[in-house]
């Protein structure tokens, strides 16, 4: 190994180091905001966060820099990797500025009257404005392949749109236990909603149907499947599904979400190398986005307010609110006959969807290997863990603290 080898390696762990530090420092800062460390610490919390994420986002950007190789595969993963580890860094460092911003120039009283609405805000701002661009400003320069067109029929997309479903329950079963045992013991919140459910249930229906089902689904769709299977397909459809799937997992920072979103997001990824037209993807991700933020979303609203002092005596609500609950019920059985029915499907029909596998391609085995020998894949999953962490540490800390 040359010189600018070992230079160029000893950065990636060097990206590592500082992923680490970063995803701590931010998982603080994120506890000094919201008021569970004692006041006395925000002034040094604050700069240790802000020191650490120069620090970090230039050490990535220079190995990013330097890191000019993109073959073969380890490279390739590692050069698209470290510029989504850019991403992911943008998207987490942003959101806490612009809290600190909108503590600065608005009044506590509006800032809890418009919380929902600052919380659209500050996503549209990171992740549309800024992350987005920032993204194919980045992926530029690596070589990217074109996916031949081939045409969806409609029974095919609302066979992919159940299998949608099914993997989206699968992902809930495997995620919300999880999620719940991180929560559960830890806070006095009954419904132990990720901020996204919240979100949902705080704000009107067409505020829901810009952010959540349109926009989420074109910008996502394009960053967690365009941007990065154009650019991993030359090396398979395997390996460039399960970057596509994990990351997009990792992005959304907890387990409820994360764990059906990596597998839809391997669906999807196999449905855009089938076709080559990111559109079907977006519109399946329209499909479940909107179908949730829209029905269930509003079915939940209609009931919340009986549930705001604990769970109501049956006896004691009156007849509208049990009407409202019969029609959630009956709207979530039809939801999970759809999902069982996708499930069923996806697996008797694997063989004719699963992906294809070329001479000579490594196994997945392999293909897993790569990805967790590669340091700047490594900073992508640490930086995504300090969202993770910001979702489940300040309800233990609290718990702790008494």
């Amino acid at each position: 190994m040359d010189t600018n080898a070992k230079r160029l390696t000893g950065l990636k762990w060097a990206s590592v180091a500082a992923s680490i530090l970063f995803a701590v420092s931010y998982v603080l800062m994120y506890m000094g905001l919201t008021g569970i460390l004692e006041h006395k610490w925000n002034g040094p919390v604050s700069a240790f966060f802000l020191g650490v994420s120069v620090i970090c986002l230039i050490v990535l950007s220079v190995t990013c820099r330097l890191d000019k190789d993109h073959d073969p595969l380890p490279e390739r993963v590692g050069s698209l990797s470290g510029r989504m580890s850019i991403f992911a860094f943008v998207c987490t460092f942003l959101p806490i500025i612009l809290l600190i911003l909108i503590n600065v120039l608005f009044s506590d009283e509006t800032i809890t009257r418009y919380s929902a609405e600052f919380t659209l805000l500050i996503t549209i701002i990171t992740i549309y404005m800024i992350g987005f661009p920032l993204a194919l400003i980045l992926t530029n320069k690596i070589p990217k392949m074109k996916i031949r067109d081939k045409r969806l029929g409609v029974g095919m997309f609302f066979f992919y749109l159940l299998c949608t479903a099914g993997l989206t329950l699968m992902g809930a079963v495997i995620g919300t236990p999880i999620h719940l045992a991180l929560t559960m013991p830890f806070t006095n919140n009954e419904t132990n909603s990720t901020e996204v459910v919240e979100l949902m249930l705080s704000t009107s229906i067409w505020e829901r149907v810009l952010v959540i089902g349109i926009l989420a689904p074109v910008f996502e769709e394009l960053i967690f499947r365009k941007l990065i299977i154009d650019r991993m397909i030359k090396y398979g459809q395997w390996i460039s599904i399960l970057i596509s799937g994990l990351t997009f997992g990792l992005f959304h920072g907890n387990f409820q979400q994360g764990a059906f979103a990596s597998l839809v997001g391997m669906l999807f990824a196999s449905v855009y190398i089938r076709t080559g037209r990111i559109r079907y993807t977006i519109m399946l991700h329209m499909a479940v986005n909107l179908t949730t933020s829209i029905v269930t979303a509003s079915l939940l609203s209609k009931i919340m307010p009986y549930y705001a002092n604990g769970t109501p005596d049956p006896y004691s609500l009156p007849d509208e609110a049990l009407i409202r609950i019969l029609i959630l019920f009956l709207w979530l059985m039809v939801l999970l006959t759809i999902a069982i029915t996708g499930i069923i499907l996806f697996f008797v029909k694997y063989k004719k969807i699963r992906p294809y596998r070329a001479p000579g391609e490594p196994s997945t085995g392999a293909l897993i290997k790569t990805l967790m020998t590669s340091p700047l894949f490594w900073c992508f999953v640490i930086i995504c863990l300090g969202r993770f962490g910001e979702t489940y540490i300040p309800g233990i800390v609290t718990f702790i603290q008494g």
